[in-house]
């Protein structure tokens, strides 16, 4: 669920499509092919023009300022001082100040929202297959929304510019899909064939008089959720193909005005209940989340069930992978294994070495292509579960303003201390599970469902880094962190303890941040929660 700019509350929903002809299926493949063409070309030319702006002498000296700028507000925000955050002030009004004239650059080589939907028109060779409107949706918008995350950052803290958009390939259907806005190009329709109730999806193009492409979706096929959904205005229709397999899968996307439907279990009660009240703490580190309230203590794995045997699955067709890649393609390795260099010619040129690819090497991408596929659904899926659970502890949820990217950099030893090669895979193992966890992931599920039920967004906290490590029994900051701690003789989750000093907030006084006597009060009903919890 999300606003858009009118604020209207837009969800969607996804339905498989199944009974596809054969000639249906070379239609949409077809219209796929001729957008990511489009796509391509447009891009091709995009990027020109972006390195022709960024070669000239004035777009560089504005860069260099900005990024100075930046390392000074940086060092400048570390120190206290009354007259650091007077200098804090005036060197974000120069910064704002060069992004105008950043932004009036960016205006004259053609970077707005507007130029990339007039630019699309120019190229009309596929018009009989994708008209206008399936290109801006399908190929301007996208790269727009690309182009515009590089230049046009939400956040000024933001350094730097993000990567510039890749091309599509044809070999990767996971990028290809069809967009329009259920008006022209692709329509959605209450429809009956052979006596049987349901909906046609059709694609067609009148202008160019081009055959339509009717897909039948009978009511059998449709769930009870996606029938309600679809009584809503349809805002977006998108037609999505997905790699499953061997096969290439079609789904239809929904977005439709309104909120999502109510769920139902087997016997009529409603699945999630969102109707207690009470403040929620939220605390993650790596692949864990707790949440505390005034009841109980939730802890749970933000990774699939089976994670180690997908891990060891991933493993296994790796090598499998190297060892095919090796046999194909001897006369490319040295004989201690190493890859040779490209070969030189005398006049200089460098030639490619070529690689072969037989059907088994093919075969076993494609298996780590699926495995990889299969985890992504089945860690959405926990997040979804963790998420509606958590919803339903209370109506207002905290959690301490933490960058993921920075929490990878902090292991249970000090930081900056060199490690052997076993320390290092261990920490390297961590890492990878930090960042397959996915975190801010399951946040924004949180806010997005938080935002359709009319409630605030989790709020964040910034716990100074002098009580990032307290504890209120020593008034001591630990700076390692330990998965364990011992508080007032009681060992507890590090985890669990960050959570629960979250709620005692001393708003009172600002030289302690925690309220150290709430926490003395309350900590012997927290042991007790934690004890439940383990038994």
């Amino acid at each position: 669920m999300a606003l858009n700019k009118t604020g209207e509350k837009i969800s969607c929903v996804k339905i498989p499509l199944r009974h596809l002809a054969k000639w249906q299926e070379d239609d949409l493949k077809k219209r796929m092919d001729c957008e990511r063409q489009i796509y391509n070309a447009m891009l091709g030319k995009m990027l020109k023009r972006m390195r022709q702006m960024e070669s000239t002498h004035t777009y560089r000296d504005l860069i260099s300022k900005i990024d100075n700028l930046y390392t000074e507000i940086r060092e400048l925000k570390k120190s206290d001082d009354k007259e650091s955050l007077k200098l804090v002030k005036e060197k974000e009004r120069e910064l704002k100040a060069l992004y105008k004239e950043k932004n009036a650059i960016l205006k004259d080589y053609g970077f707005t929202q507007y130029d990339f939907l007039g630019e699309i028109a120019n190229f009309n060779c596929f018009k009989e297959n994708i008209n206008s409107t399936m290109a801006q949706l399908g190929v301007a918008m996208p790269l727009w929304e690309s182009f515009e995350s590089r230049y046009y950052p939400k956040k000024l803290s933001k350094k730097g510019e993000l990567p510039i958009p890749k091309f599509k390939t044809a070999k990767f259907r996971d990028t290809l899909m069809l967009a329009s806005d259920n008006k022209s190009g692709i329509r959605l329709t209450e429809d009956e064939k052979d006596g049987k109730s349901g909906y046609t999806l059709i694609l067609s193009n009148r202008q160019a008089t081009k055959k339509e492409n009717k897909i039948f979706i009978p009511n059998k096929d449709l769930t009870d959720y996606q029938k309600e959904a679809l009584n809503n205005r349809i805002k977006r229709v998108t037609i999505k193909a997905t790699q499953v397999k061997n096969k290439t899968k079609y789904m239809l996307i929904v977005s439709y005005v309104g909120l999502p439907p109510i769920t139902y279990n087997k016997n009529g009660s409603q699945k999630h209940k969102y109707d207690k009240t009470g403040l929620v703490s939220i605390s993650i580190y790596q692949n864990t989340i707790c949440a505390i309230n005034n009841d109980e203590i939730f802890i749970a794995s933000l990774l699939p069930d089976d994670y180690k045997q997908l891990e060891e699955k991933k493993a296994e067709t790796d090598k499998k992978i190297t060892y095919l890649r090796y046999v194909n393609n001897r006369q490319n390795y040295h004989k201690d294994g190493r890859i040779k260099r490209a070969y030189t010619r005398p006049n200089g040129q460098k030639m490619r070495k070529k690689w072969y690819r037989s059907n088994h090497y093919m075969q076993e991408v494609q298996n780590k292509s699926e495995l990889f596929r299969i985890e992504g659904i089945k860690k959405d899926l926990k997040q979804w579960d963790i998420c509606n659970y958590i919803l339903g502890m209370g109506n207002k949820f905290i959690m301490e303003d933490v960058s993921f990217l920075n929490q990878k950099e902090i292991w249970d030893d000090e930081v900056g201390k060199t490690h052997t090669d076993d320390e290092y895979k261990y920490l390297k193992e961590k890492r990878k599970i930090s960042q397959t966890s996915a975190p801010s992931a399951l946040l924004t599920k949180i806010d997005n469902r938080l935002k359709q039920m009319d409630m605030d967004e989790i709020e964040r906290i910034k716990v100074p880094d002098k009580f990032k490590w307290f504890k209120h029994d020593t008034g001591i900051s630990e700076a390692p962190f330990k998965k364990i701690l011992t508080v007032e003789d009681e060992k507890i989750p590090q985890i669990i303890y960050r959570a629960f000093l979250l709620t005692h907030i001393n708003k009172k006084n600002k030289n302690d941040f925690y309220d150290v006597e709430e926490c003395e009060k309350d900590f012997p009903l927290l042991m007790e929660k934690y004890k439940n919890l383990e038994k």
